[in-house]
């Protein structure tokens, strides 16, 4: 028994089969958009990175966050040479292609060993030019801290702000590569989730170690870099702690590969010579 409608003009073919068919016309075509969707948002991804080095938030039309605008950003970072914070030679690469930055280096009469810190004071040199001619002024103070590096920002007006990871957070906002109030929360969520984890990894006891870099492991299981496939804050600030926990050579296969894209970065190059 035939299941289409009778008109007074015979049987006309099945409406239900027609409309399912259309549907699924339709669905395809949602598909097709939707995949392309995805492809142009990956192109303007790889563009974006190949202009501002792949950091997720980063653009270099957005404007500094200065504290104060129109009054160099002053800021004092003091560092242990027996752990030195690697993320800040990175972030300095990407300060450099954001802004003015006037830099110095100084060692503290209780540090003996200066040799093994030429490369990073190389990198941080002062270049005797004029303040006035520059937006921030980043200098860095070798003596022994005993709860890792701390920094002051424009010392009349700022409280101490201790840990590297506070400080990649702080300078990730002054150069608007990082905003944990972004409208896109859970990439900020993820990246504070990693951030923790770094810090986990430097002060934390030898099974919270061992723990971070299972999550760690995992994370990279499922993406090119810690939140996605491109680099960001999370992956700078990580990179350094796994090297000051001499977690490196240890690592789990999917650390050991993130670890070795990183490296291929040239925002990491100064860094790296700092080893």
């Amino acid at each position: 028994m035939a299941t289409g409608c009778v008109t007074q003009n015979g049987p006309v073919s099945d409406t239900g089969s027609e409309i399912e068919k259309l549907e699924k016309r339709q669905c395809d075509v949602l598909a097709k958009l939707k995949q392309l969707q995805k492809d142009v948002d990956a192109l303007s991804s790889k563009t974006a990175g190949s202009t501002s080095g792949g950091l997720v938030k980063a653009s270099n039309t957005k404007p500094l966050k200065l504290t104060n605008k129109g009054v160099i950003e002053d800021i004092v970072i003091n560092c242990s040479p027996s752990s030195r914070p690697l993320s800040l030679c990175i972030l300095y690469e990407l300060m450099k292609t954001r802004c003015r930055v006037l830099t110095a280096s100084h060692l503290h009469s209780s540090i003996n060993d200066s040799a093994s810190l030429a490369k990073f004071n190389d990198l941080f040199v002062a270049n005797g030019s004029s303040r006035l001619d520059h937006e921030v002024a980043l200098t860095l103070i070798w003596k022994e801290m005993k709860h890792g590096p701390s920094m002051m920002v424009n010392a009349h007006s700022q409280s101490l702000i201790c840990g590297e990871v506070n400080i990649a957070r702080y300078i990730g906002r002054l150069l608007s590569i990082y905003d944990d109030d972004s409208s896109d929360i859970v990439t900020a969520t993820e990246i504070d989730t990693c951030l923790e984890l770094a810090g986990q990894i430097v002060t934390g006891s030898g099974k919270e170690k061992a723990s971070a870099i299972r999550t760690l492991n995992v994370k990279l299981g499922k993406s090119r870099y810690l939140v996605g496939e491109e680099f960001s804050l999370a992956d700078i600030v990580t990179w350094s702690a796994i090297h000051q926990s001499n977690q490196a050579e240890s690592a789990p296969s999917n650390v050991k590969k993130w670890m070795k894209q990183c490296n291929a970065l040239p925002q990491f190059q100064s860094a790296i010579s700092c080893l």
